[in-house]
């Protein structure tokens, strides 16, 4: 099993919710067209200039799957941002 260590990136998405949620809560944020995986809510911001809520989120499990993981990164809808 390869250990890969995403720390220094951020992963984006647009996403449609029905409410803003809130710390705490868990989401299920589609990956590719056929996965999705929970995520925790830790912070939901309004973004003036792009008017919407930015809602940042953790990885609900400890480690995420090789199959969830290529999922993602295969996803164009997905971008990641190195955090320099």
């Amino acid at each position: 099993m390869q250990v890969i260590d995403n720390s220094a990136l951020r992963y984006t998405k647009l996403i449609h919710v029905p409410s803003v949620p809130k710390p705490g809560e868990v989401l299920q944020v589609p990956a590719g067209p056929f996965l999705t995986f929970d995520c925790s809510v830790t912070r939901a911001d309004w973004n003036d200039e792009r008017e919407l809520f930015i809602v940042s989120c953790s990885y609900a499990k400890r480690s995420m799957s090789a199959e969830e993981y290529e999922a993602l990164v295969n996803d164009a809808e997905w971008k990641s941002k190195p955090l320099f």
